[in-house]
């Protein structure tokens, strides 16, 4: 479990084993649980387009393409934000401790994983952090993303 506090608000985020099944985002304000299944067939398509067949051994490389091919699916509207910050998550998970730490992908998998915390909050202070998420995300895509 993952737990997050900030402004008298408690948010746990506990994931099932294995951890692609779903996550449940809980706001202590509203005391209110939300379920988030993650989307596997739809991450099954990105494994199989970069002919992954273990997904354990997942690349830095392969994860920022597949990152960067979910948030091209985000912006078509192939996939809700909720999807979105489930396969950065799972994608986070798959980093070394060194590359969360120290590089730019690690930093924007960590803060996409959270947009779905954020989007739900509704005073300013957590509104500016969804923002500024938000924003690093499509700095990272738009510095990043290949054109076909």
């Amino acid at each position: 479990m993952v737990e997050y506090a900030a402004g008298g608000r408690v948010a746990r985020v506990q994931f099932s084993a294995p951890r692609q099944t779903m996550s449940t985002i809980y706001d202590s304000e509203n005391n209110e649980e939300i379920i988030i299944s993650f989307p596997k067939e739809k991450f099954q398509v990105y494994l199989k387009k970069l002919k992954v067949s273990d997904k354990k051994k997942l690349t830095f490389s392969q994860i920022k393409k597949i990152f960067i091919t979910s948030i091209t699916d985000f912006k078509k509207g192939k996939l809700s934000l909720d999807e979105t910050s489930a396969i950065a998550l799972y994608l986070w998970d798959y980093l070394s401790g060194k590359e969360k730490a120290t590089t730019d992908l690690g930093d924007v998998l960590y803060k996409c994983s959270e947009l779905n915390y954020y989007v739900r909050c509704l005073n300013k202070k957590k509104s500016d952090t969804f923002v500024w998420f938000m924003s690093d995300v499509m700095d990272y895509y738009k510095k990043k993303k290949t054109t076909p």
